[in-house]
């Protein structure tokens, strides 16, 4: 890999930066949204690459004209977006500066600093939850993977080995496709999930919900994992949660809350009242790259016992055997072990005035 002459290459970056400039600033002229045209596409499509390759400046400049441009501006002031959002400057800069540093985040040994940063914000967006100082959690990539993480947990926590094919799940209509395709991932089956019919708000059916697992426990199932979501992608809408809770604590059920979505409404003095009863999950997934104004990718998944995912995910490998870990290696809590640090980024947004 060649290294970039700082001193020659300065005006690559400072056009890069001017070209960023200006997209932000022009959010009245240029549309909402740009579809490549058919010639850009097709040289996208067959493009080769060779040894000798181009100077960095020429495929900057490619970059620049012929892919960025070409995109939803999330942030257009005719941009009425939905679930995608506009992302802070602050959140971006920050990924400039993390990628720039290629920080690894996998473990204390890696980058220290930054391990206690993110465990640090985990524990502070946990407190916003309502969960205790027991709770923990990790960055991950979106909603899909902290959902996949969630379930597992769950999984984990109320079966055994030799039950696993007992086990069973409920969600509803309007649960995120990605929680399905996470229970299918981790060996459920689709005669192991129960989709609970809702109520004309668009909310799980409570008493539908008891029913099925009353009827689930005479056949001598064990149900497993209810999910509730916190902001419905069809229409925002949140579960009934603190009724939802009642019936999880009842049967030794875990709760998922699934709050991609809507879970960043508990940080407005206003609107987090739609959210009570999110305290008494087990475990929650939350996408800052939506409301928290992240640049993509930034999720979080907490849970209110971070033992639980330390006794799902932790392993320690020969090649890792020796290290010295001053703080949890966020490896032992999550899927992944090679990660971008998406803490770094957001704890930039979250202790700026920009937050506020």
């Amino acid at each position: 890999m060649k290294n970039l002459n700082l001193t020659e290459d300065q005006a690559v970056y400072e056009a890069a930066l001017a070209f960023i400039n200006t997209y932000f600033n022009d959010t009245t002229d240029a549309p909402a949204r740009s579809v490549a045209p058919d010639d850009i596409i097709a040289y996208f499509a067959n493009q080769t690459f060779s040894k000798e390759g181009r100077s960095v400046d020429a495929v900057v400049q490619e970059l620049l004209t012929d892919v960025y441009p070409h995109i939803l501006k999330q942030d257009h002031t005719r941009a009425f977006g939905f679930i995608p959002g506009p992302a802070s400057k602050l959140s971006w800069l920050g990924d400039v500066m993390t990628q720039a540093f290629n920080v690894h985040a996998s473990n204390w040994i890696n980058s220290s600093s930054a391990s206690t940063i993110e465990e640090n914000v985990i524990q502070w967006l946990a407190q916003q939850i309502g969960f205790s100082e027991k709770a923990g959690g990790v960055f991950v990539s979106g909603g899909s993977m902290a959902n996949l993480t969630g379930v597992i947990v769950g999984r984990d926590k109320v079966l055994s080995e030799d039950n696993r094919h007992l086990g069973v799940v409920y969600l509803s209509d309007q649960t995120h496709h990605s929680v399905e395709k996470a229970l299918y991932i981790i060996g459920y089956t689709r005669k192991q999930l129960r989709f609970v019919p809702t109520n004309s708000e668009f909310q799980i059916d409570v008493h539908r919900l008891q029913t099925m697992i009353e009827q689930d426990l005479s056949n001598g199932l064990v149900p497993t994992t209810i999910i509730a979501t916190a902001g419905t992608t069809n229409t925002g809408t949140v579960d009934p949660l603190h009724a939802i809770a009642d019936i999880a604590a009842s049967y030794g059920i875990w709760l998922h809350v699934d709050g991609a979505y809507g879970a960043s409404f508990l940080l407005s003095a206003t609107q987090r009242h739609h959210l009570e009863g999110i305290e008494r999950a087990d475990s929650v997934s939350w996408d800052a790259h939506k409301l928290l104004f992240q640049t993509y990718s930034c999720a979080m998944i907490i849970v209110k016992d971070k033992q639980d995912l330390l006794n799902s995910f932790s392993a320690t490998p020969e090649y890792l055997q020796d290290i010295d870990g001053g703080s949890v290696d966020f490896s032992s809590l999550g899927i992944e072990l090679t990660r971008p640090r998406s803490c770094l980024k957001t704890l930039a947004y979250l202790a700026s005035s920009w937050y506020g």
